[in-house]
C-alpha cells in the first residue's frame, strides 16, 4: 500500500471516529476561531506522522511538509467535502 492511500484511508477512518463518538472526547484548547486545519486533519497528521516511525511532534512536521503530506491531505479533504 503506498503511503498516499495510507493517508486518505487514515484520514477517513479518522473523520468517521469523530462522527461516531470520538469528537466528545477530544476538543482543541486554542484562542484561535478560525484554525487552517480541522481536528480530524490535526489528528490525521499526527497518526500518520507515529505510523511512519516519528514520534516528536516537530519531526512529525518536519516529515510531514517535506514529504508534501498537507498539502495531499488538504487536496483529499476538499474532493471528499465537495461528493
Amino acid at each position: 500500500m503506498d503511503w498516499q492511500f495510507q493517508l486518505v484511508h487514515l484520514y477517513v477512518y479518522v473523520c468517521q471516529q469523530f462522527c461516531q463518538d470520538l469528537w466528545g472526547s477530544t476538543q482543541r484548547f486554542s484562542n484561535n476561531d478560525t484554525p487552517t486545519f480541522t481536528d480530524e486533519e490535526v489528528l490525521t497528521i499526527y497518526l500518520f506522522g507515529v505510523i511512519q516511525g516519528h514520534s516528536r511532534v516537530r519531526a512529525i512536521y518536519d516529515y510531514c511538509f517535506a514529504a508534501e503530506v498537507i498539502s495531499l491531505l488538504r487536496l483529499a479533504v476538499c474532493r471528499c467535502k465537495s461528493t
